[in-house]
């Protein structure tokens, strides 16, 4: 979902762009040859034809965080109005989706025919099924950025169990292998990290709920009749749960990378990319963070 997002800003960037590159007037291609001078002016005023590219994409953004799509030109309704109305069909497909998200990731446990991994399958999806026939079916579109932030805050935090071995720790060993023989500062540090993006999921995981509360229209309080106290623009939760999200990781990611390099320059990979491909293949420990070899006297 942040992936669709971000494409579909850049798409936007793309297409105001082009709009500059139509031949002739904007405003006349749109309104047509019969559009009197001053029509057109005005239309140019209404739409910020009359400003530069870059101060229509800033005023575009800055109006969709406040929950203004703009007026189709076509029908001169609220873009907003005409989304929410084909919302139906859309959490329609949000509603698959969850579905396949929960199936594989509880895929491992339903293929060793864990008896808890088929009842938390059948709760997911008599949960979805509910949640589709209630009288507030849009809380679906909300689920999808908590479980999956939230899965996230547990992957990473179950692992600072006392006798387990850290995420990050993991990773660490399995990328230098047995024969390296690992310092304190080393081991200290990939528990605090492990720490860090633990509070780091799990904080993104209570802003995405906070917004997706008081969120306007259509939020979690307000689907129950429950009028918040402070609202914000469902656009507001939709730039920080498929945009945000993943820029505030992104930069966690790169910016611990840069740190580590300095602090600990000796490492087995050259740089960022060969990083993460390295981490990449080690899909393994995510799916069981307490294999791997353990550090002398834990």
């Amino acid at each position: 979902m942040g992936l669709a997002v971000i494409i579909t800003a850049v798409a936007l960037i793309v297409l105001i762009s082009m709009i500059q590159l139509i031949p002739g007037d904007p405003a006349t291609v749109l309104l047509g040859p019969l559009a009197t001078p001053a029509i057109r002016a005005a239309f140019r005023v209404q739409m910020g034809l009359d400003q530069p590219v870059l101060g229509q994409i800033a005023r575009f953004f800055g109006r969709v965080v406040t929950g203004d799509l703009g007026t189709d030109v076509l029908t001169n309704r609220p873009v907003l109005v005409t989304v929410l109305e084909q919302l139906p069909f859309t959490l329609v497909l949000i509603a698959a989706s969850i579905g396949w998200l929960v199936i594989l990731t509880l895929l491992p446990g339903l293929l060793r025919r864990s008896p808890a991994a088929w009842v938390a399958l059948a709760a997911a999806l008599f949960g979805l099924y509910a949640v589709a026939g209630s009288a507030a079916p849009r809380l679906l579109q909300f689920l999808p950025p908590i479980l999956m932030i939230g899965f996230m805050a547990w992957v990473f935090g179950h692992t600072l169990r006392h006798g387990r071995m850290p995420l990050i720790e993991s990773i660490v060993r399995a990328l230098h292998g047995p024969q390296d023989d690992l310092n304190e500062d080393i081991i200290s540090y990939a528990r605090r990290l492990t720490g860090v993006w633990t509070v780091l999921f799990v904080l993104l995981a209570v802003i995405n709920i906070a917004l997706a509360l008081c969120a306007k229209p259509g939020g979690l309080l307000l689907s129950f009749g429950v009028q918040p106290a402070v609202t914000m623009p469902l656009s507001l939760w939709s730039l920080f749960a498929n945009v945000l999200n993943y820029l505030l990781v992104a930069a966690l990611f790169v910016g611990e990378f840069a740190f580590r390099r300095r602090r600990f320059p000796q490492q087995p990979y050259r740089g960022l990319l060969d990083f993460t491909g390295k981490v990449v293949n080690l899909a393994a420990l995510f799916r069981n963070p307490s294999a791997g070899p353990r550090s002398p006297g834990r």
